[in-house]
């Protein structure tokens, strides 16, 4: 797992962009990756996940429960395949995505019990995606995780279960990006699976190399860029 820290605008979607972009090394256009983004206004249960569930299937809001649960069915038939267990959360994955199965065992759980399940289903539909990715293309399976320091407490709660179900035993690799500020739990930040990296303020020159690449190699007055560095904060959005 790595997490990328930084302010807003600081480039840490653009890092994960060129990482994925950049060829050789093993990783190519071609690599599986998923991504998820927390939505401090959605208020949604498990709203990471959602997000990333509905990337994985290709749910759409306006979609209706039957075609939601073909697309949901697309995603875990195959998947079922590499683990035969998978079919027997396909009703809590549903409840994830907000659709109904009738499933008495899932609606007679209490809060406790229905979150360890849906703990569970999460794991074992990442364990089962990450191991059919690797056989298909001997890569790990990449999770681009945003925004984290937003997510509700069901989503970082079920992050930390799946991380710790899924350690060392499959070929994942997780990347998340959040604000300053933010601490990842601390189960998180003290593992040795887990590097962070901080993304600071730009340079005056790295400014001026910034500017000049957006402008086709132009070079603006050295008063010009200094301004500039000084007004932005070096922020590479704000420039």
């Amino acid at each position: 797992c790595i997490g990328l820290r930084g302010a807003a605008g600081s480039g840490k979607s653009r890092i994960i962009y060129e990482f994925r972009r950049r060829k050789g090394r093993g990783l190519d256009s071609a690599t599986p990756c998923l991504a998820g983004r927390a939505d401090p206004l959605a208020h949604v249960p498990y709203g990471l996940f959602v997000d990333l569930l509905r990337d994985i299937t290709g749910i759409q809001g306006e979609d209706s429960t039957p075609v939601r649960r073909r697309k949901l069915q697309a995603l875990t038939r195959p998947l079922s395949l590499t683990d035969p267990t998978l079919k027997a959360y396909v009703p809590v994955i549903g409840h994830v995505l907000g659709i109904r199965y009738d499933d008495p065992q899932l609606e007679e759980a209490g809060p406790q019990s229905l979150q360890a399940e849906i703990h569970i289903a999460l794991t074992a539909l990442l364990r089962a995606m990450a191991t059919h990715v690797y056989k298909q293309f001997e890569l790990p399976l990449i999770i681009q995780l945003f925004d984290i320091h937003a997510a509700d407490e069901r989503s970082e709660a079920a992050l930390l279960a799946i991380l710790e179900r899924l350690r060392s035993s499959v070929p994942l690799l997780i990347i998340a990006t959040y604000r300053e500020g933010y601490r990842p739990p601390r189960e998180v930040g003290l593992s040795s699976r887990f590097s962070q990296y901080s993304l600071g303020p730009l340079r005056r020159q790295d400014v001026s190399t910034l500017v000049a690449s957006m402008l086709d190699g132009f070079t603006l007055p050295e008063g010009l860029l200094r301004r500039l560095s000084q007004l932005s904060g070096g922020n590479p959005y704000f420039v």
